[in-house]
């Protein structure tokens, strides 16, 4: 049963945050370029902008429910429904900004779709239950921070280089990698914080459990900033699909290196859902390249 409700709360939980990015990136498009902007003016800029704010607030809210169904549910598991959420954003975009579904759009839907039911058909109840202390040590682990630590070095020393070219050096390409690898790794941390999902009030009161906190909040303040740069600075058909495919594949291969989401599943099982993840990826890649590619269309038209 726990199972059942941690997918349908990620379900829902990817539903908000792709429209609340929409909205954000259609506020962001508004306002002056970032790095011509004091950070105060910036604050002022965002903040004052109804879209992007209502798209911030969605984001965050939906934290909330993906804190939830990582709490219940292995994150191998939960991370990859970020595909319903392009199908529900499709969906929104046709009714809400009147943008017709292309062919095209309805095979990467169906294609979501026969990915999250291979996803949810492998699916193992959550059998680790770490306490904040071995959780903790999980991300001291050698694999744990040779993972975290080289995708982070990846993502700077991409984002500084293309920084000291101008942003002429790839800056969708560059920045839709590094929003997406924030992405990855608050989501990561999510799933860290939530050994003290039982006991709140407990966990507040460990050391241990407010560093992975602030790691979390770190890697998704991070994430939002550097995909607003995205945005501005490059085609967001390219920042939009790079971001979605590694905001989903970061954090099952945490599941998987970190968190050892599969040491109790048979190979076959595995290979199931190793499928179901390429179906995924295949249909999110679909439908956030035609997805912006539609919306910017109409933005120039």
């Amino acid at each position: 049963m726990s199972l059942v409700l941690a997918i349908c709360l990620g379900l829902l939980a990817f539903a908000i945050l792709n429209i609340g990015l929409v909205l954000e990136k259609k506020g962001a498009d508004s306002l002056p370029a970032i790095e011509d902007t004091s950070a105060w003016g910036n604050i002022k800029n965002f903040l004052g902008c109804k879209p992007w704010l209502i798209g911030f607030i969605l984001t965050n809210v939906q934290w909330f429910i993906y804190f939830i169904a990582v709490s219940l549910a292995p994150l191998s598991v939960i991370a990859p429904l970020l595909g319903f959420g392009l199908v529900v954003l499709t969906i929104f975009s046709h009714f809400y900004l009147h943008e017709k579904i292309m062919r095209v759009e309805l095979m990467g839907i169906g294609v979501i779709i026969v990915g999250i039911v291979l996803i949810g058909v492998t699916a193992l109840p959550e059998t680790n239950k770490y306490s904040i202390e071995e959780m903790f040590s999980l991300f001291g682990a050698p694999g744990a921070l040779i993972y975290l630590l080289g995708i982070t070095l990846v993502a700077i020393i991409l984002c500084g280089y293309s920084i000291s070219k101008e942003y002429k050096f790839a800056p969708a390409i560059v920045f839709g990698f590094a929003s997406g690898v924030g992405a990855g790794i608050g989501g990561t941390f999510t799933k860290g914080i939530s050994a003290g999902f039982d006991n709140i009030l407990a966990a507040a009161g460990n050391g241990l459990w407010w560093i992975m906190l602030l790691l979390m909040l770190a890697g998704n303040v991070i994430s939002m900033v550097l995909l607003q740069v995205g945005f501005q600075k490059g085609k967001a058909v390219i920042v939009g699909p790079i971001f979605s495919v590694l905001g989903m594949i970061l954090p099952v291969f945490s599941g998987v290196i970190i968190f050892n989401e599969w040491a109790s599943q048979t190979s076959s099982n595995i290979m199931l859902q190793i499928i179901g993840l390429i179906v995924i990826t295949v249909g999110i890649i679909i439908l956030s390249f035609y997805g912006e590619k539609k919306r910017t269309q109409s933005e120039q038209s």
